[in-house]
């Protein structure tokens, strides 16, 4: 959600996690700043890398980690 971030949770854990690549989150991206609304691809933050033996792993392991990490915001 856009808004002041207040708090980041999440990151390592989901870094943890069987079949992810690389999580990235830009480093504008700590307590403090602000967020605003992501209209398209180039207003993310970052981005989850995964890998499986499929494609369909692949994803599958991406999204569970993507739900992981929680940007919180006020």
């Amino acid at each position: 959600e856009p808004g002041k971030i207040i708090k980041i949770k999440g990151v390592e854990e989901a870094k943890k996690m069987e079949g992810i690549y690389k999580i990235h989150i830009d480093r504008d991206v700590k307590v403090g700043e602000i967020i605003k609304p992501v209209i398209d691809h180039t207003k993310r933050k970052g981005y989850v890398i995964g890998i499986g033996k499929t494609r369909e792993e692949a994803v599958n392991r991406a999204e569970k980690a993507v739900k992981m990490v929680e940007i919180i915001t006020k």
